[in-house]
């Protein structure tokens, strides 16, 4: 983390090489010694200008990929090149293109637009509600300009209701024109291949489909959700009662972002891009990472993709992102992301520090070679349990699945076994890393997720006996009278769990020995997955596995930082 420079200076009669700058910086340009950078100057820069008395640390030096001649490594200047790698700006400049929307598929989505919306609209005149009807409107990253149709449409059509619409009314018209209008009639009248829809419970009940558009990807959902003002999703208040917030921001969202992102629209999409190639994006429950609107906050804060990246290669425990100001920082996470529009919204809260770790290292390495680092795996010796689910919904399964395997943990802990979750520092922020991985795989045919729990472990088998961590054979306080002691080492002895347990004296400890219920691990989840003592935590899982649940063991990959 130093820079030094040396300066060759020509003189008709010699030449002389002065050591002309050093910094000790622990955020000091990033220079590897493996692959040198030769920046060479054109004979047009007039030498006489350069001051050599007064080098500062702004000293502006010339790259390649630096138009504007600002300091390299920094914010606003170009990256070090690599001899067998890229650089940020070389990067960036290829992926602007792979996120162009191309026109014939603006042209689809222009259709499905008008054509969905219409349908909706439609619906909302044969239920006779129009009096209900605040908005319908398109939202999310298609309206805003900032999503990816190279990887597939998404398109998110809101139905506002008015303030005053209840719940129930709410929900219920809400599923109502969604069934109007997501179908396979209407699907075969636009001529939609590879239809499927279903039904999602999330903050709201609310229907989606998937579909081909010609060979443009298409999934479409119609979002029911309620007019509030920006005061109300702030204060959580409606007519002064407490009220739980979820998809009311989104119009206010893309509202902001439409103005907030203008002409910033393909740093968003290249960030977002990134993100996914990084293994980075994604803020389900299985993920735990970046949203989409997420990407859109950073860029609003930090103008560029290059700025983002150096952010997070700088990234510190209890760094704030606030645009607007006034944003209450959840102290519970490694850093936040507040939400522009609701200043008490953290949106790193749905962030792993797994993820956190991970999104560090990438800006680092990104930064260093122009690449994005490819993952690092840690193989283990390892227990599976696969079992079938008839949850369909995915944050759910994968909500509960969670929750199983910290169960299984605490459980095996006491059996004997480590299932461990270690931490690492990675810009002194405390990154977890768990000993254990899931994975969930829709089967249509028996409408199904097979789902699969990895639990990974450095003693698959383990001794059948040991010894308890024991007490002092003689008193801690030398003023104790030894009959005193001598009851509490006889109550230790007459302890329920220690009674016709063998003793042995060890390392000044009288010790108990005693016996492991299991010595395989393998054995000791089949007994768990049948739960006959209420161990493992309560979940719809729980029962599953109860049911169809199967051990099987063998070696399972887990990913590092």
């Amino acid at each position: 983390d130093s820079t030094v420079r040396y300066v060759t200076i020509f003189h008709q009669d010699k030449v002389e090489i002065e050591k002309q700058y050093q910094e000790y910086s622990e955020n000091g340009w990033n220079i590897v010694s493996k692959t040198p950078n030769v920046d060479y100057y054109d004979e047009e820069i007039e030498y006489e200008e350069i001051e050599y008395e007064e080098i500062e640390d702004e000293e502006i030096i010339a790259t390649e990929d630096n138009d504007n001649h600002e300091p390299a490594g920094t914010s606003k200047g170009g990256q070090f090149a690599k001899k067998d790698g890229g650089s940020v700006s070389e990067y960036k400049e290829t992926t602007m293109k792979d996120v162009e929307t191309k026109p014939e598929v603006k042209e689809i989505q222009k259709k499905l637009d008008t054509n969905v919306t219409n349908k909706v609209e439609e619906a909302i005149k044969e239920l006779g509600i129009e009096d209900k009807i605040y908005d319908v409107a398109m939202q999310g990253s298609y309206e805003k300009g900032t999503d990816l149709p190279a990887s597939g449409s998404d398109m998110d059509l809101f139905v506002v209701f008015n303030t005053d619409v209840s719940e129930e009314e709410k929900n219920q018209y809400g599923l109502e024109i969604g069934r109007k209008v997501l179908n396979k009639d209407f699907a075969e009248s636009q001529g939609w291949t590879n239809y499927y829809d279903e039904e999602v419970t999330a903050t709201s009940k609310y229907v989606q489909a998937f579909f081909k558009d010609g060979e443009q990807d298409v999934e479409v959902q119609i979002v029911p959700t309620k007019h509030l003002t920006l005061e109300q999703i702030r204060d959580k208040k409606l007519d002064g009662k407490d009220i739980e917030i979820g998809m009311e921001r989104t119009p206010h969202q893309t509202e902001y972002m439409k103005t907030a992102l203008k002409g910033k629209e393909v740093e968003v999409r290249v960030l977002k891009k990134f993100m996914k190639d990084a293994g980075l994006y994604g803020s389900n429950l299985k993920q735990q990472g970046f949203s989409g609107y997420s990407a859109e906050v950073l860029i609003d804060e930090y103008d560029s993709f290059e700025n983002v990246i150096d952010f997070f290669a700088d990234l510190k425990g209890g760094d704030m992102v606030d645009k607007q100001g006034g944003g209450k920082r959840n102290k519970e996470n490694a850093f936040s992301i507040i939400d522009p529009i609701d200043p008490n919204r953290d949106l790193v809260s749905a962030f792993s520090t797994q993820k956190i770790g991970k999104t560090i290292n990438v800006a680092k390495k990104f930064k260093e070679t122009g690449n994005i680092p490819k993952p690092e795996y840690r193989e283990m010796d390892s227990t599976t349990i696969t079992f079938e689910s008839d949850e369909m919904n995915e944050d759910t399964l994968i909500g509960q699945v969670r929750k199983m395997a910290k169960s299984y943990q605490a459980n095996l802990k006491l059996m004997g076994f480590n299932v461990e979750t270690n931490t690492e520092k990675v810009n002194g922020i405390d990154v977890e890393l768990p000993n254990f991985s899931f994975d969930a795989e829709w089967n249509n045919d028996k409408k199904k997720n097979t789902v699969k729990l990895n639990l990974g472990t450095d003693n698959m088998t383990i001794p059948k006996e040991y010894k308890d961590k024991g007490m002092s054979i003689n008193p801690p306080n030398p003023k104790m009278p030894k009959e005193l002691w001598d009851k509490k080492i006889q109550d230790y002895r007459d302890a329920p769990n220690n009674k016709g347990l063998d003793f042995i004296e060890e390392d000044g400890k009288l010790k108990a020995v005693k016996v492991f219920p299991f010595t395989d691990m393998a054995d000791a989840i089949d007994y768990l997955n049948k739960n006959p003592e209420g161990k493992l935590v309560s979940t719809h899982q729980t029962d599953q596995i109860k049911n169809n649940g199967r051990v099987s063991t063998g070696k399972s990959k887990f990913q590092n930082i």
